[in-house]
């Protein structure tokens, strides 16, 4: 290949404890990889028909994710102003006991 990119230097570990350093620490960057596109395929290339039978079932996988997702959230919702009401109802409880054991 024309750009062979060989790895990073190993860099043997130190057995003493790391100390604080102020110099800046320089971290070794790999070249890219070069890649040609396009990449070939092993597949036969999609018919029309195909690629829109695909469209289609891809629209609809798409669609159902889009409610459950919204179904999800709603529920995330619910429980997260649940929750708040349980936090305010419990702290009241609390700052109740713990005027009442202050009396004692």
């Amino acid at each position: 290949a024309a750009h062979d990119v060989s790895p990073p230097p190993i860099v043997p570990p130190t057995h003493s404890a790391p100390k604080p350093s102020s110099a800046l620490q320089v971290t070794p960057v790999r070249e890219p990889t070069l890649v040609r596109y396009p990449i070939p395929s092993n597949e036969a290339p999609q018919t029309l028909v195909a690629t829109a039978a695909g469209g289609a079932e891809d629209f609809v996988a798409l669609t159902t994710l889009s409610l459950k997702l919204d179904r999800c959230l709603n529920r995330v919702t619910t429980l997260e102003n649940e929750l708040g009401i349980t936090k305010k109802v419990l702290g009241g409880a609390i700052l109740k006991l713990v005027t009442r054991v202050k009396r004692l």
